[in-house]
């Protein structure tokens, strides 16, 4: 069965500059971490894939598109829709769909999950950087981290150094 992993539109981006290893944020795992009655192989079990996990799909948000409040387009990604209302202004309208649970509908997929680990954010290495494709977006590793909690509405920042999952996908 295929398991996917759901991006932010910045890890989009990263992914499309040649990112393969990415941060997948859980708002309670810092608090778990912390509980010395937590092993990492249960904490490691709350990922959203596993290691060694094939046929990985990227879920991304997608929409319908109305013209003059009549639909003329489904699935569209994000970046479709913002293009399409830069040219026509408050015509386009848009309303997100419910997820599919089906690799159809991603662009973007990956064979396999190579490895998982539980790291607290400041503890990345800079050997990681090219990996997590920032570099190429000309971002620096804290202003990459924070707009992925501000497009997933986690009011958590770098400065937090929250316990995430960094995971290398093939």
């Amino acid at each position: 069965m295929d398991k996917y992993v759901e991006f932010t539109p910045i890890q989009i981006k990263a992914k499309e500059a040649g990112a393969t290893m990415f941060i997948v944020n859980i708002n309670l795992l810092t608090k778990m971490v912390e509980n010395p009655d937590n092993t990492d192989a249960f904490l490691l079990s709350l990922s959203p894939i596993q290691k060694g996990d094939k046929n990985i799909f990227i879920k991304e948000k997608i929409y319908d598109l109305f013209f003059d409040n009549k639909k003329v387009k489904s699935y569209m990604y994000r970046e479709q829709v913002e293009k399409e209302k830069s040219i026509f202004g408050d015509r386009i309208s848009y309303k997100e769909k419910p997820f599919i649970n089906h690799n159809l509908y991603s662009r973007h997929s990956f064979k396999e999950c190579i490895d998982i680990k539980i790291v607290k954010v400041n503890s990345i290495s800079c050997k990681c950087y090219p990996k997590l494709g920032f570099l190429n977006l000309k971002l620096s590793f804290e202003d990459f981290y924070n707009q992925q909690m501000r497009e997933l509405d986690i009011d958590r920042r770098y400065k937090d150094n929250d316990y995430i999952f960094l995971i290398e996908l093939n």
